[in-house]
């Protein structure tokens, strides 16, 4: 987080991917419609880069990404996740809880409105009068904790560890750096570079993308600045636009009803959404305007999505599993009690492309544990067993 991660941090995330050393900066531009755009004077596409990353991306992942063992198991300890209700939250908070009990410590969770600062203001003095050994949250600014609140913790010398967030500030209240903490912006990025190598690929390098991007989530800044940068690196014709959604676009559910007129107004052929939860009934929509030949594609498929390419929908989505997102706050946590250096491998997790080429062997279960052994291996290194 406070910096954008290099193309090193993004590899990291799909240890087994082969990635080519591409790199590259989007030019973006505004239109008098809102909409961004970045794109660059045509030449080839690189397929066969692009054909690279895809076919090492399409693997099950089988490893975790840390790999440093802790020197003693765990003293006992309380943690209290800060869960704003969405859905990948609650997977967050069922993967904190997991890898909590998994070493005896206690667990509690603290729900409070995701829109709302105060809200989050008061979760946090909540969590600090129940005397915790650490709380965490996923999602919010840190901007959005309020000085009085880190103060408070820095006075009661309890550790927060915020993730899926950016930026990261660095104190006495908050002892990690972006580099340390579950990094979303990290793990999104890395995501969204590969699905613009099958965007790259699919479209023979002709592609135009819209992206809609929920802008209240830093971290899904990432899926934006992955997806135009690798693009530009493979495909210097093709191009990207995105289109802003608020979160009162979210709570009404007509993100798929923007994002649609957005297509109409930018002929994009491909939809991509930074969350599959905000795409849901996206296919059905787009044939009800018309425009039955744009694919949709993105981050986190919901089951409806996996079940589509199963059928053989023609799209690709990146899956994660939350739960490592809680596994990889606890693995920090302990770290920070014991004093140990931190390391940097917490910041990504193991992700996996899932098009028609594999759908069939996917669960549409939503959020899977990845790895499905992933719990066990932190537990050996926890000295868990």
């Amino acid at each position: 987080m406070r910096q954008r991660p290099t193309r090193t941090t993004a590899i990291r995330v799909v240890s087994v991917l082969a990635f080519a050393a591409l790199t590259g900066s989007a030019a973006a531009g505004c239109s008098s419609s809102g909409t961004s755009s970045s794109s660059s004077s045509s030449s080839s596409a690189n397929i066969a880069a692009a054909t690279k990353i895809i076919n090492s991306a399409l693997a099950v992942p089988s490893a975790i990404t840390q790999t440093v063992p802790l020197t003693a198991k765990p003293s006992r300890g309380l943690i209290i996740f800060l869960n704003n209700g969405e859905p990948d939250t609650e997977v967050i908070g069922n993967g904190t809880r997991e890898a909590a009990q998994a070493v005896g410590w206690s667990y509690t969770s603290i729900s409070y409105d995701a829109s709302s600062p105060a809200s989050l203001q008061q979760a946090f003095l909540n969590a600090l009068a129940e005397h915790p050994t650490v709380v965490t949250e996923a999602g919010n600014p840190q901007g959005e904790f309020g000085a009085s609140i880190i103060s408070q913790y820095a006075a009661a010398g309890v550790p927060i560890i915020p993730t899926s967030t950016s930026p990261v500030t660095q104190g006495a209240a908050i002892p990690v750096t972006g580099a340390n903490i579950p990094n979303g912006y990290s793990t999104n990025k890395a995501m969204a570079e590969v699905l613009a190598a099958w965007f790259v690929k699919d479209s023979d390098g002709h592609g135009k993308a819209l992206i809609p991007n929920i802008t209240a989530y830093p971290t899904l800044q990432g899926v934006v600045d992955g997806f135009e940068q690798e693009t530009k690196a493979l495909c210097p014709g093709c191009t990207v636009s995105t289109i802003p959604i608020s979160l009162s676009e979210v709570a009404a559910g007509t993100v798929v009803s923007t994002a649609v007129t957005a297509v109409q107004r930018t002929g994009a052929n491909y939809l991509i959404f930074d969350n599959g939860e905000f795409g849901t009934g996206a296919e059905t929509a787009l044939k009800t305007a018309g425009l039955s030949n744009v694919i949709v594609s993105g981050i986190s498929p919901q089951p409806s999505q996996i079940a589509g390419m199963k059928n053989g929908v023609h799209e690709a989505w990146m899956n994660q599993g939350f739960q490592y997102v809680g596994w990889a706050t606890l693995d920090l946590a302990f770290r920070l009690l014991e004093k140990l250096p931190l390391t940097t491998n917490d910041a990504t997790q193991p992700v996996q492309l899932i098009t028609t080429a594999n759908a069939k062997s996917v669960s549409e279960q939503v959020n899977i544990p990845i790895p499905s052994t992933g719990l066990g291996t932190f537990m050996k290194l926890w000295k868990v067993g």
